[in-house]
């Protein structure tokens, strides 16, 4: 997952893509299996104040240190 964020930094990543990529096309969750892994990766990376934004109707987004 990170390594994705991180191909995409700054530009947000859709729910789709984030489950075709690290899941597979022929995985499908319960609707809150990517918003969990999204929580742990933020606690890990930086708790509160994570790098890692919700673009609202978008998917997620890697902010860079630079747009801090």
């Amino acid at each position: 997952m990170l390594v994705l964020l991180n191909e995409k930094m700054n530009r947000p990543v859709s729910r789709d893509e984030f489950l075709n990529r690290c899941w597979g096309m022929d995985y499908f969750p319960d609707a809150h299996s990517l918003d969990q892994q999204i929580h742990m990766l933020r606690k890990k990376i930086g708790g509160e104040t994570s790098v890692i934004e919700t673009a609202r109707g978008m998917g997620y987004r890697f902010r860079s240190c630079e747009s801090q």
